[in-house]
């Protein structure tokens, strides 16, 4: 199996990294909605679905690893991370109760996550020079917030929950959006370098003349 060498990593880790952004987005959101719409069974579905994205994400790292070229140079555990995320996918769907208990608490822990992340995206944004990273801030602060309140107040309404993480997913969504616009505009041009001085021969040259 030849591999293409005209494939750029960067550009690969890039959409990589948009690609699980936006699949964070999608899952907060359906978390949200099963929250809202089914409260009673919404814990043990969503449960269940984490296994089932375990077990998934397992298969494609196993694939992925029996499908590639062995290679001395590469040092990666693929195969081993494979096997045992989709050995933990298993154990969840065998025991979904010992989570359903941790519920609350593993939707805080999320929300104070994308509290940090966000936090990431303030710096990198301020880094960049961008007027408005103080969104990003204020995005932080709401998503600590709600996460806190989510792991200190276990007995919190299901709607709670699902409000939080659907104000997550739209939060998130719009900080990726923007950030992949800023990402596409074209870089400033530098700025053009000075003309060298003249040497002071050249110079002594001139006034002879």
């Amino acid at each position: 199996m030849k591999e293409n060498k005209n494939v750029n990593p960067e550009n690969v880790e890039r959409a990589m990294a948009k690609a699980s952004g936006w699949l964070a987005v999608v899952v907060y959101a359906l978390i949200g909605v099963c929250m809202l719409l089914f409260p009673s069974e919404a814990s043990q579905i969503i449960i269940y679905g984490i296994a089932a994205a375990f077990v998934a994400v397992g298969i494609f790292w196993i694939v992925r690893y029996l499908r590639k070229p062995p290679k001395p140079e590469d040092g990666t555990y693929a195969l081993a991370v494979g096997i045992a995320v989709v050995a933990l996918g298993a154990i969840i769907a065998i025991y979904p109760t010992k989570l359903v208990d941790l519920f609350s608490f593993l939707c805080g822990a999320v929300l104070v996550l994308g509290c940090f992340i966000k936090m990431q995206m303030a710096i990198d944004a301020l880094r960049w020079k961008i007027t408005h990273w103080w969104v990003y801030i204020i995005g932080a602060m709401v998503s600590l917030t709600l996460g806190l309140v989510t792991i200190l107040a276990p007995d919190v309404v299901d709607s709670f929950i699902g409000i939080a993480m659907l104000v997550e997913a739209a939060m998130d969504a719009a900080a990726h959006i923007a950030k992949h616009r800023m990402l596409a505009k074209p870089a400033p041009a530098p700025a053009p370098a000075p003309a060298p001085a003249e040497a002071p021969q050249a110079e002594e040259a001139k006034a002879e003349k």
